[in-house]
């Protein structure tokens, strides 16, 4: 971390944006530039499965998925997409959520769309146009 701020500390040093008082205001500015990044508790609570946002996702990308593997129309697909992760997004407390539940929904989605449903592809496309309506 400390090789990090330095790095930054050079680099807002030789823009001009920072001026080389002591070592310590550097790299102290340098401080308001590093990325942050989620403590694990709350990755950890976005990610367990009992969160209803990670049970929602999961059941709308397994729909998605099923459907995409039955061979539902691509249009189809399409408006069920975007009607999902409205959905998704809505339920999500914050923008830490939102992009988690986008890309947990993608990455699950891919994945059912390669795997036979447990479901039958009648039953499967019966159910997304229920959730298009």
């Amino acid at each position: 971390m400390l090789k990090l701020k330095k790095h930054i500390a050079l680099g807002l040093l030789s823009i001009g944006i920072i001026t080389p008082v002591n070592l310590a205001a550097p790299l102290a500015a340098a401080e308001a530039f590093l990325p942050v990044i989620p403590s694990q508790s709350i990755q950890d609570k976005v990610i367990s499965h009992d969160n209803p946002l990670f049970i929602k996702a999961r059941s709308l990308a397994a729909l998605g998925g099923g459907a995409r593997y039955c061979g539902e129309d691509k249009d189809v697909i399409a408006e069920f997409l975007v009607k999902a992760q409205n959905q998704l997004t809505k339920m999500a407390k914050d923008n830490y959520e939102q992009t988690f539940v986008r890309v947990e929904f993608k990455n699950l989605m891919t994945a059912f769309t390669v795997k036979k449903p447990e479901k039958k592809c009648a039953v499967i496309i019966t159910e997304l146009k229920s959730f298009l309506r």
